[in-house]
């Protein structure tokens, strides 16, 4: 049985791991393969995450992720946009070269950090 707790106290436990997320899905090839794959406004929720510890804790404390992709028009990269499933406010992102593209081959990955989520 989950221990009950506070809407205010969910936020802030989503929020202390979104950017774990972040890392642990953008650095996963299974994770970016589906990504990359995947239609442009495509959600998905995180049900695994590569690292045993950071899986161990969104279980733990029943946390619920999901990813979109987006492409971003004009580029050869696409965003990868991070969010607690309960609190979409909370969003974080990652901007990847697509594979193959010319960007890929010259640059690494960006993080961008947004408003309010510090």
């Amino acid at each position: 049985m989950r221990k009950h707790r506070s809407r205010r106290m969910v936020k802030k436990l989503h929020k202390r791991f979104l950017r774990d997320i972040r890392y642990d899905i953008s650095l996963s090839d299974p994770w970016r393969a589906t990504l990359f794959q995947a239609a442009d406004g495509a959600v998905f929720p995180i049900g695994q995450v590569p690292s045993a510890k950071l899986h161990d804790s969104i279980q733990k404390y029943g946390l619920r992720f999901c990813v979109m992709r987006q492409r971003i028009v004009g580029t050869e990269w696409v965003r990868f946009i991070f969010y607690p499933a309960d609190f979409p406010e909370l969003r974080i992102e990652s901007e990847n070269p697509l594979p193959g593209s010319k960007a890929e081959r010259s640059d690494s990955r960006t993080y961008i950090e947004l408003p309010g989520n510090n």
